[in-house]
């Protein structure tokens, strides 16, 4: 990506010397825990749009975390048409790791996403996420400290519950609804007791589903079949494909 050099800051920190070690595999339940309380306190202060003026995000990016981008909104067509343009090349290539029904889904979507993520941010109650919020690489952990999280170069405006469904979808449960909503009750209770006003919980539960809808745009970016499956029994767990009911794009 380019930059000003002049104004970039690195600071580098042994985060191993500090007991810190990456994150791997299954994560337990109260590092999950954790993660949520970190992203309260991390989405609350930006919440409502109250991000640095100075960043700039009127261009539509290509990296394939950035499709979930929400403001301004003369991005959201944009992101919406390399997403669709994705998925079309995953299902010529990839056809036969879906189901029929999973595969007429996913082109529902296409023609659907930029509806509701239109309708969706011209509502507001957005923040700055960090957008590659996944757990094996970019989350370190160490017992009895918060989390420490690296790799901020996608963060950009979008829903609050995208970056806690993206880290879930990779850790399996034996109840994942279960296990995501009580996670993204405490994410809310953390918002709200951060300050946050005018956030319903009900708001963050859609906000979560179409975080998930969201998420299979970057599996087909990827053209990863693994991280489709992953992201599509989330989905259906979380009972996402719901919120195209109705829509006919």
């Amino acid at each position: 990506f380019g930059f000003d050099d002049e104004r970039l800051v690195l600071l580098f920190e042994d985060l191993e010397v500090l007991g810190y070690t990456p994150a791997t595999g299954s994560v337990a339940a109260q590092d999950l825990s954790d993660l949520a309380d970190l992203l309260a306190e991390l989405h609350a202060p930006f919440w409502g749009g109250a991000w640095p003026g100075e960043m700039d995000f009127s261009e539509p990016q290509t990296s394939s975390t950035r499709q979930s981008q929400a403001w301004p909104l003369s991005v959201v067509e944009a992101n919406a048409l390399t997403g669709r343009a994705a998925l079309v090349a995953f299902l010529e290539t990839k056809a036969a790791s879906l189901t029929a029904d999973d595969a007429d889904r996913l082109m529902r979507l296409a023609d659907v996403w930029p509806i509701l993520m239109t309708t969706r941010s011209r509502q507001g109650r957005l923040t700055l996420i960090h957008g590659d919020f996944h757990l094996v690489g970019n989350v370190f952990l160490k017992a009895g400290a918060p989390p420490r999280v690296i790799d901020w170069s996608e963060a950009k405006p979008g829903l609050g519950p995208h970056d806690l469904a993206y880290a879930l979808i990779s850790q399996e449960t034996q109840d994942r609804a279960a296990r995501d909503i009580a996670l993204l009750a405490r994410y809310h209770a953390g918002l709200v007791a951060a300050g946050v006003e005018d956030y319903t919980f009900e708001q963050a539960v859609w906000d979560y589903r179409f975080a998930l809808l969201t998420n299979l745009f970057q599996s087909a970016r990827q053209s990863n079949t693994a991280w489709m499956g992953k992201t599509l029994t989330a989905v259906s767990a979380l009972g996402a494909w719901a919120l195209l009911q109705g829509w006919r794009g």
